[in-house]
Formats: C-alpha cells, structure tokens, sequence
C-alpha cells in the first residue's frame, strides 16, 4: 500500500513536452523495460529523467550482476525518490533549464560509478546526485536550498532507523548558506551548488551519503574554507571522539604544512558524511591540487599518513596512472601533465577519516576528463589494468558495454564520459572505481 500510495503522489498528467531526445535502443534492459510498462504516467521532467538515465542505471547493474530482485528494487527506489529531485528536464534546445550544477563539468546533475571489488560478487553501482527543485535558479530559491532537504525528509520511511541525521544538520549550519544571508547577484551561475547526495546500490536498502561545498559559506562570512572545515568537525567532536579528533588534527596540520612549502597550495573543496549515528560515520575530506606529476601524487596522498604507503600499490598506481591516461611507458614521474586551464583540472584526493580507526584513507581521483585522450583510450587503459590482475571476465566486456550503456556518442570522438578513475588504498590493496557523467545536455541526444 505503500509504494501505491508514493506512486498516487508523484502522478501527473504528461504535459505535450519539447522536443524529445534521441532514444537509442540499448541491449537487455529487461527490468527497467517491465517497470516502465507498468509506470506509466509521469510529469513530463519526470519523464526524462526516467527515459534518460534509467536504462544506464538498469544497464550498469545487469553488467556486474545485479539479480533481477536487486535491479527492480532500486530502480523502484530510483523512479519513487530520485527523479522528482533532478529538476526541470533541459530545455527544448538542449541545456540546462534553470540551474548548472557544479556535479559534473557540463552541469548534468547526476554522476554513476562502477566500484570494482577485488574478487568476484564484490562489484557495486553508485550514483550521486545534485537535488535540484522545480524552482532553483529563479527568485523564488537562488541558490537551490530546499530539495536535498526535502528529499532526505521522503527518504526516512525507506530508511526506518539506520538514518541518522546529527552530523547532517551540524554540518549543513557549518558548512552551507541561504540566499537571505548572501547577496547572490556577483556568484556565479554554476558555482552555486552547495549539497549533493550519494547512494550506493547496496542488497539491502541504498546507503545515503551527504556532500558539503563550502564555497558560499566561506564568501558569507568571509573565512578561508579550511577554518569552516575546523569548525564543523568542532562541532562535532563530542559525537566523532578522540580517535577521530586525533587524526583529524594530524591530517589538517600536515595539510596545513604541505600548504606552506607547496608551490600550488591544495584547496579543500568538499567535505561528506555517511547519513548513519555518528560512530558509523566517515567524514570525507576532498582536497583538489593543481600539480599533477606522479611524485606530487604520492607526496599528497601520504597527508596524515600514520605509516608509509605500500610500495606494491604505489606501483599498481602508478600503472593505472599510465594507462588511463595513455601517458608513454617511461613518462618521468617529476613532469607535470599538459596544463588545462579548467576549474576542476588538477588532481583531486579525499582523505577518509572514522571515529573507530587510527588509519586515515587516502583516495585519488585520477582526472581522465582532462588529460586523457578520449574515452575509448580510458576505457581500454582500464581493461588492459583488469587483465593483468587475472579480472579477464571484466576487461573482456568493460569496452563494449560502455559502447551499449551510452551509445548517443562514439567513445573515441571526444572526452567527458569517464569524469575520473579512482584508487583507494584499502589493507587488502587498491579499490578501483569508474565514474561516469551520462552527458545529459549532449548535442547527439537532441538530433532528430
């Protein structure tokens, strides 16, 4: 009765909508096509969204093997929650329809990852997203304040008790602004987000994360974001403990010192949080570095490091590095990549820090979006790293599957699927995630 009710309330009569995008058919699909047979009557946002990127969401499942129990209860989640939370469709033209994110590059609210385990049955899906409302980027809600709250507060009966919002709203005071406390006219468009949400596509129900970008903030009350960051995490201390306080404290002060004698000083960009009671939690901090050369890499991934990273996923690292990027065998580690004057170009690190843990654990985000040399080099790169660690079931269908999954485009025509490949350094070795912005506002999905 449940879900019947949810249905009743996101229904609405299917307006005479704008120009279509181009459907393509896609391989499979034999979930998403029974639920959409079933589901039939959206708004016409809604609609996109639906046709858009869930055949990417259902196809991204298929491919690791999601059985068809777990692919129809997430894409219930994702029709129910999820798409009354990704604003206005674009418009009739093909762009975006009142607010730019700051998600992914060409403003596409919406970003999917494949997380590849280290052994069979351990892969998963994730996607994050921006909530956007119906309203943002107009008067009525500038800076797009309302959704992820209204969203996390629809989400609470899916959820029952492992939600745990303590953190959240410290951090949302902390970290995030209202448009009655800034004057908006002078802030950019696309650098106005302030929240995204994440779900990994777990068997049971989704986890939830929460993103904060502190930017506004830091121009509200004119103080340097790192100070914001101190501040928060204070607010918190009595809930994150010594442990966590600890090594917080050993991360920022190493930060802080790499800082002063770094040519191109690091910028703490984000910080994010596990929506579960604050024991449980991660805190996430997201640090982007304009160097790019391997050592500088290594160097900034060793920030609050209580040991010496292991030399064997250095080196896997360092293979990684050279394959996605398509970089020569013997590219010294001291050069810097070709300068790309973009505002997410770089090198962006997380550093995940726990109540429960004394490691602090390092993540890279390697910047294919920008330095790579298109997508089919990324995506080969990739499977040719997966069949030398023995993972030939996965190389093997890695590059036609991205062929199948977004087929509006040819993967060797241009960069923008593949945003960033990822390592983690987990004590087991290095995790490996793709992530992928399903390039919504494309020219080729709005040819007739």
């Amino acid at each position: 009765m449940q879900i019947i009710r949810l249905f009743r309330r996101i229904r609405s009569l299917a307006a005479r909508k704008p120009k279509e995008p181009k459907k393509r058919k896609q391989k499979n699909l034999g979930v998403w096509i029974s639920l959409n047979e079933s589901l039939t009557v959206f708004d016409e946002d809604a609609r996109f969204w639906w046709e858009t990127t869930g055949p990417i969401l259902a196809r991204m499942m298929e491919l690791i093997g999601y059985d068809q129990d777990t692919q129809h209860k997430h894409l219930l989640f994702y029709y129910m929650y999820i798409l009354p939370a990704l604003g206005r469709r674009p418009s009739p033209e093909g762009h975006p329809n009142g607010w730019e994110s700051f998600m992914t590059d060409d403003c596409s609210p919406l970003e999917l990852s494949w997380e590849w385990g280290m052994s069979a049955g351990e892969s998963r899906v994730r996607f994050s997203i921006e909530p956007i409302g119906k309203h943002a980027g107009n008067s009525a809600d500038p800076l797009n304040e309302k959704m992820v709250f209204q969203l996390i507060d629809t989400l609470r009966p899916a959820f029952h008790s492992s939600l745990d919002l303590t953190i959240f709203d410290a951090f949302s005071e902390a970290l995030t602004t209202t448009h009655k406390k800034l004057d908006t006219k002078h802030i950019s468009v696309n650098g106005r987000s302030q929240h995204f949400v994440a779900f990994d596509l777990d068997v049971g129900t989704p986890s939830l994360k929460a993103y904060f970008i502190p930017g506004l903030k830091a121009v509200e009350t004119d103080t340097p974001v790192p100070e914001l960051v101190v501040q928060a995490i204070d607010s918190c201390k009595a809930h994150l403990g010594s442990i966590f306080m600890n090594n917080f404290r050993r991360f920022n002060s190493d930060l802080t010192t790499f800082s002063k004698t770094s040519p191109s000083r690091p910028q703490i960009e984000i910080v994010s949080i596990d929506c579960v009671v604050p024991v449980k939690s991660r805190v996430k901090i997201y640090v982007r570095h304009r160097e790019t050369s391997f050592d500088s890499v290594c160097r900034m991934l060793s920030l609050g490091a209580s040991k010496p990273l292991d030399p064997a996923s250095l080196a896997s690292l360092r293979e990684l590095w050279s394959l996605v990027l398509g970089l020569p065998e013997y590219f010294p580690s001291d050069q810097e990549l070709p300068n790309v004057p973009h505002r997410t170009s770089g090198i962006l690190y997380y550093f995940e820090i726990k109540p429960t843990s004394y490691d602090i654990v390092p993540k890279v985000y390697i910047p294919v979006r920008h330095y790579a040399k298109n997508d089919l080099s990324i995506a080969q790169g990739l499977a040719t790293y997966f069949e030398r660690r023995g993972h030939s079931a996965t190389a093997g269908k890695y590059v036609q599957a991205l062929s199948d999954i977004f087929s509006h485009r040819s993967l060797d025509s241009e960069l923008g699927l593949h945003t960033y490949i990822t390592c983690s350094f987990k004590k087991t070795g290095l995790s490996v995630t793709s992530y992928f912005n399903p390039e919504i506002y494309h020219p080729n999905r709005y040819i007739s």
